[in-house]
C-alpha cells in the first residue's frame, strides 16, 4: 500500500512540473515510463522519447533535481 502511496505522490509532483512545460518538452513522455516501470536507464528513456541518450540523461536529472 506504501508503495503505491509514494507512485500517486511521485505522479502528483511530476504533473505539477509538466504543467509549466513547453508543449513540445520531452518530460511528459519521460514522466510517464519512469511511472511505468521500475527500472529505466537513460537509453529506454532517449529510445521512448526519441533523444539522444545524453537529453534523456539531462532531462531525468533536471526533473529529479528541481523541486
Amino acid at each position: 500500500m506504501k508503495d503505491i502511496d509514494r507512485l500517486t505522490i511521485a505522479k502528483c509532483q511530476l504533473g505539477r512540473k509538466i504543467r509549466d512545460k513547453r508543449s513540445t518538452s520531452s518530460l511528459p513522455a519521460a514522466v510517464d515510463l519512469l511511472l511505468s516501470r521500475p527500472i529505466v536507464s537513460a537509453q529506454m528513456v532517449a529510445k521512448a522519447v526519441r533523444i539522444t541518450p545524453r537529453g534523456a540523461l539531462n532531462l531525468v536529472t533536471n526533473s529529479a533535481c528541481a523541486r
